[in-house]
């Protein structure tokens, strides 16, 4: 029985090794769309606004292309004491680095941590850090 052909292949002369990025604070994946009669779901004003916001500090950061699969690191400061779901963050995150050209599809993200850290930092630390598909995982 013949192995089967990796789903995506990349130059490993390609990888970029890592980069980290400071962004605002992204709304909760429950903000980021609202259900609009006869349209949809929609972006919500708060949303492109984040989006506009945090694609213009990623820009100033001069962020490279990453081919491939991905590990993404995610850290975030508590903005205030609400209780806040941890993982409704990655969404909004992931999307603006494939809209901004950073990954080439969120379902590159080969692995991915998240943590509340304590900081004088305001808002997200975000690093990717290029790695090889682990192919025993996809079999």
């Amino acid at each position: 029985m013949t192995k089967p052909e990796p789903r995506y292949v990349v130059d490993p002369r390609m990888l970029v090794g890592e980069q980290t990025f400071l962004l605002p604070f992204p709304p909760s994946v429950n903000g980021l769309y609202a259900n609009i009669p006869r349209r949809g779901r929609v972006k919500t004003s708060r949303y492109r606004a984040w989006a506009l916001e945090a694609g213009l500090k990623l820009n100033v950061q001069r962020p490279k292309s990453m081919p491939g699969f991905v590990r993404m690191t995610i850290r975030a400061v508590r903005p205030d004491k609400r209780r806040r779901d941890l993982a409704n963050l990655e969404k909004a995150i992931s999307d603006l680095l494939v809209d901004h050209k950073v990954i080439e599809d969120d379902s590159l993200i080969e692995s991915l941590s998240m943590e509340w850290v304590s900081s004088d930092m305001a808002g997200i630390s975000v690093t990717l850090t290029s790695i090889l598909p682990n192919e025993e995982a996809r079999t």
